[in-house]
């Protein structure tokens, strides 16, 4: 009998410099109030014709962490600021990955680069045997992180996904920087119900992907840590956390139920 479920959770750092218009004052900081963390000193910001400000920052830290507040009736750990991040499910071990990648053109372990080869001791979510409702030849290491980018696009509106031509035009072996997640077809309406869609039915997400002729980026996913919920805890959670460095802050949205608000760390050091 197991006491806790696993689950995947992501930590996005990203590149504070980005358009003024879409930062939220009290989060980036303001030149007209030196309180603020963002501008501590109430030193001026610079912008460029293009409204691009590289705020002057302490210590030279120039990323943030994304974090969003949990709804106050959450079972579990209620108003907490948390990554994104859920339980593993079932479809994101689907054999219909296996048949996405491949038309994607990946079609080997090779392809994945060396996060299906560690070598060395491995998290035990990792190695030990799951039980699934149907067959599955879909290594771990990559299940989890499917999880972590559906989770990540169910709570925080945050798609990320390459398309069959970027897989296709670039070679995809090695770990990168995410790039700015675009997807022009959909509609902010559009995402929202697609949004909905997973979070109800998480094979919905595979439904998603090959609508927009795109995989998940798992090659910006970087192993972190493994963490379980103390025992002191009612529900438990086994979690693997993977970190995400992309050049620019993503748009994010919460999504009103399990989250409620978004928060821009600025405080946070990995």
């Amino acid at each position: 009998m197991k006491y806790w479920r696993q689950a995947a959770s992501l930590i996005v750092a990203a590149n504070r410099t980005r358009n003024v218009a879409n930062i939220p004052q009290t989060v980036y900081g303001s030149t007209e109030n030196p309180s603020n963390p963002g501008n501590q000193q109430g030193q001026k910001t610079n912008a460029n014709d293009k409204g691009i400000v590289r705020i002057p920052l302490k210590n030279d830290v120039d990323y943030s962490v994304l974090l969003l507040q949990r709804a106050q009736s959450s079972t579990f750990f209620a108003g907490a600021e948390v990554f994104p991040g859920g339980a593993v499910d079932d479809a994101d071990f689907s054999l219909d990955w296996v048949e996405l990648f491949k038309e994607a053109g990946i079609n080997s372990i090779v392809d994945f680069g060396k996060m299906l080869t560690i070598q060395g001791e491995r998290p035990l979510v990792f190695t030990e045997k799951r039980e699934t409702s149907s067959p599955s030849t879909i290594p771990s290491e990559l299940a989890f992180r499917i999880c972590a980018i559906r989770e990540t696009f169910e709570e925080a509106g945050v798609l990320m996904l390459k398309s069959f031509q970027d897989v296709q035009n670039n070679q995809c072996t090695e770990v990168t920087f995410a790039k700015n997640y675009q997807h022009p077809s959909l509609s902010e309406s559009k995402i929202d119900e697609w949004r909905h869609r997973v979070h109800e039915d998480a094979h919905q997400f595979i439904l998603l992907c090959r609508s927009l002729q795109c995989i998940p980026d798992v090659w910006s996913l970087m192993e972190w840590s493994d963490w379980l919920t103390p025992s002191t805890n009612k529900k438990r959670y086994d979690t693997m956390f993977f970190m995400c460095c992309m050049k620019d802050v993503p748009e994010v949205k919460h999504d009103a139920k399990e989250t409620v608000q978004v928060k821009v760390s600025l405080k946070i050091f990995l």
